[in-house]
């Protein structure tokens, strides 16, 4: 067989315009996600840290409300960085209440 201008015989067919696009902005997002994810899970350990809240939890898991009381925080707004955190491995989180991993 005659083999196509600008083509490598053997090689698969080049991917047409509209399913690299998609498949480039697609990876794109996905990139712009990770990132993103990334940032949240660094500021979520540097308030973490910051808190002081593995310290507060040395001696054992305790209930999110007690914990943001003890830290001095909003506790929803506590329960929400836990949750977070917990998805990341970092602190356990189990009907409200938080432990360390």
């Amino acid at each position: 067989p005659r083999a196509q201008r600008g083509r490598v015989p053997g090689l698969p067919r080049p991917l047409s315009t509209r399913a690299a696009t998609a498949m480039s902005v697609a990876g794109a997002e996905a990139l712009v996600a990770g990132a993103l994810e990334g940032a949240l899970l660094h500021r979520c350990l540097v308030a973490f840290v910051g808190a002081g809240l593995a310290g507060h939890l040395a001696d054992g898991p305790r209930p999110v409300a007690e914990l943001a009381a003890a830290a001095g925080h909003h506790a929803p707004s506590l329960e929400r960085v836990l949750r977070f955190l917990a998805a990341h491995g970092v602190v356990t989180l189990a009907d409200g209440i938080a432990g360390l991993t």
